[in-house]
């Protein structure tokens, strides 16, 4: 009671289906690639027709009115009687109205959540994006067997952002945090795994896949319940996540061209990731 957060209960669905969201997309642009060239045309007429279809949504999104800042609309509290700070209104939520709402971010908080969201992105780019490569060449799958693969790890990864979206209304953000982790933790001993066959090893990265879809959405959710979010505050947040993917694509491909590492490399870089989400996420959820 008494700080800016983000409007709303504690626990909503919201974040987690926005990011499922991002799955669907994944899924669906090679499929719509393929339909396309089926008829004859360039696959690359596939993408245009997405970002066409992205246009309509984007136009919609902005005609869309914007809604009051609860900051605008706020609850007195004893904490703003304390510090005699402005307040005006009433709302359900109990925000209080500041005349320097940058006061009222937890930037601490802020770093955390990004840097949670930076190293899940490393995982998850250095899988999503060398999955096909490690399956044919490490694994030596055939390239329809590793097609199958990288499907699977999609449906997967969106299901499980999609599940998220109910089971965060039960337990909460910060028991999929840990719960999430603890799944990437286990599964990515299977990647490590591929003189035992190529099904661990699958396995593994479906796993970890599983582990860290929920961690952007939630880690986001928690640090409501910790700060006011600010479009600041958003801001870095997804610059940090932008980080991560480019971190976790062209890291693995870096350390191919090492003779130490070589095909070890997709596996290296998520078991870094995965130590340093370890190391933040406790410090973040303390």
């Amino acid at each position: 009671q008494g700080r800016c957060r983000c409007p709303g209960p504690p626990y909503r669905p919201q974040m987690n289906v926005l990011n499922a969201v991002f799955g669907v997309g994944a899924s669906a642009a090679p499929l719509l690639v393929a339909a396309f060239r089926d008829v004859g045309a360039h696959g690359v007429f596939a993408y245009w027709a997405i970002a066409c279809v992205d246009m309509v949504f984007i136009v919609a999104a902005v005609a869309i009115p914007a809604t009051t800042n609860p900051r605008l609309a706020a609850k007195e509290d004893s904490r703003s009687e304390a510090s005699g700070l402005p307040v005006s209104g009433n709302n359900a939520f109990g925000y209080v109205e500041l005349r320097d709402a940058t006061q009222e971010v937890n930037w601490l908080a802020v770093s955390l959540c990004g840097a949670c969201v930076l190293f899940a992105c490393v995982i998850d780019s250095a899988v999503t994006f060398w999955l096909f490569t490690y399956s044919t060449q490490q694994l030596e799958m055939s390239a329809e067997a590793a097609g199958s693969m990288n499907t699977a790890f999609f449906l997967t990864f969106t299901a499980t952002r999609f599940l998220c979206g109910w089971l965060v209304t039960v337990v909460g953000a910060a028991c999929i945090l840990k719960g999430s982790l603890a799944v990437a933790l286990i599964a990515s001993l299977g990647i490590v795994s591929p003189h035992l066959g190529h099904v661990l090893p699958c396995l593994g990265m479906i796993g970890v896949g599983i582990g860290v879809a929920p961690i952007a959405a939630n880690a986001t959710t928690v640090l409501g319940q910790k700060s006011f979010i600010s479009g600041r505050a958003q801001g870095c947040v997804r610059v940090l996540a932008a980080l991560g993917v480019m971190i976790g694509a062209s890291g693995v491909g870096f350390l191919q061209n090492w003779d130490s590492v070589g095909d070890g490399a997709m596996p290296l870089v998520v078991f870094i990731g995965l130590v340093a989400e370890t190391i933040v996420t406790i410090a973040f959820l303390w």
